[in-house]
């Protein structure tokens, strides 16, 4: 069986090292993560702190030289060691920042592909 069948994402995740900030909506103290993944449709992000899966984020990125805030909720949490890797779902983002995503994700595939 094609392994594609069973892909849950409707947006490719591009691995993309980049900081971010963010406040929970249970803890508003704003914390500092980092992606390891982004998409159109969300992130993986990497913190030293515990989050809850479901828990809506308020989350800011910076996309040199725009920030994108935007919401999302947490899909799943896996403990890495001693820091969290958390699934993140975007729930709501601007039409002007989600084509500013769109443009930067499209610019990373399109410098992968180079040789």
């Amino acid at each position: 069986m094609d392994p594609a069948a069973h892909e849950k994402r409707a947006h490719p995740r591009i691995l993309v090292f980049r900081p971010l900030l963010y406040q929970s909506d249970i803890y508003p103290k704003t914390r500092m993560a980092f992606t390891k993944d982004l998409s159109l449709g969300g992130a993986r992000i990497e913190d030293a702190s515990s989050l809850y899966t479901h828990e809506r984020l308020s989350l800011w990125f910076s996309l040199q030289p725009r920030v994108i805030p935007c919401r999302g909720r947490v899909a799943h949490i896996q403990q890495v060691g001693e820091k969290f890797s958390a699934g993140i779902r975007f729930e709501s983002m601007t039409d002007e920042d989600r084509t500013a995503l769109s443009q930067y994700l499209s610019d990373l595939m399109e410098k992968n592909r180079q040789p």
